[in-house]
C-alpha cells in the first residue's frame, strides 16, 4: 500500500516521539498492533473478494495493496453485508486509531509540559499536524484514485460505474456465476 507509506511513517514518527519525550510506548505498542490485525483483517474481509486475488501465487498484485500475503481463498462473491460493515469500521479506525493516540499524547503532554521547553511541543505538533494531513491525503488519493479503477466492485468505496461492473462480470463466468447466486443484477443492453 504505497499510498499510505507516508501516513504509517508520520504515524510511527509521531509516536516514536511520544514514547522518547513522555515515556508512553504502549501507544505505539497499540498502533502497530491493529496496524497488523488490520492488514491481515482487511486481506481475508475485502481483499479475497477481488479478481486480484484469484491470481497464482502467494503475493498480491492489486494496485491498492501489492505485495500482501494471500493467506486466505478466493471468494468471487460480493462482500456480505457484514463483511461491507466490517470494511467501513476497518477503515473508520485506520485513521481513528492514530488520531486517538495522538490525542492522548497531546493531552498527557499538556499536563506535564512544563517538564519541556516550546521546541519540544512545537515539534510534537507538527508532527502530529504531518500525520493528520498525510491520512487525509491517503484517504482522498485512494478513494479518487484507485477506488474509481478498482475491480473489487463490492467494496463500499467502489466508484466503477455500473455498465463497467457488468461488462466485467460478463467476461467472467465464475465471478458472474457468485454474483448471480448472492442476488445482483445486470442490466442488459436493450
Amino acid at each position: 500500500m504505497l499510498i499510505a507509506s507516508p501516513a504509517l511513517i508520520f504515524v510511527a514518527i509521531g509516536l516514536i516521539y511520544s514514547g522518547i519525550i513522555l515515556g508512553e510506548w504502549w501507544l505505539l505498542g497499540a498502533v502497530i498492533s491493529y496496524y497488523v490485525v488490520f492488514f491481515i483483517v482487511e486481506t481475508r474481509i475485502l481483499c479475497s473478494h477481488c479478481p486480484y486475488y484469484s491470481e497464482e501465487g502467494i503475493i498480491l498484485h492489486c494496485p491498492a495493496n501489492h505485495g500482501f500475503i494471500k493467506f486466505f481463498r478466493y471468494h468471487p462473491e460480493p462482500l456480505s453485508t457484514i463483511e461491507e460493515i466490517l470494511v467501513i469500521l476497518g477503515f473508520a479506525l485506520f485513521a481513528i486509531v492514530p488520531f486517538a493516540a495522538m490525542c492522548y499524547s497531546i493531552i498527557k503532554f499538556g499536563f506535564s509540559k512544563s517538564q519541556y521547553n516550546e521546541n519540544v511541543l512545537i515539534t510534537f505538533l507538527v508532527i502530529h499536524s504531518l500525520t493528520l494531513v498525510s491520512i487525509g491525503i491517503f484517504l482522498v488519493l485512494l478513494i479518487a484514485k484507485i477506488c474509481t479503477r478498482c475491480v473489487n466492485f463490492s467494496c463500499p468505496w467502489n466508484g466503477v460505474p455500473k455498465e463497467i461492473v457488468d461488462s466485467y462480470l460478463q467476461k467472467n463466468n465464475y465471478m458472474r456465476e457468485a454474483w448471480l447466486k448472492a442476488g445482483y443484477k445486470i442490466d442488459k443492453d436493450d
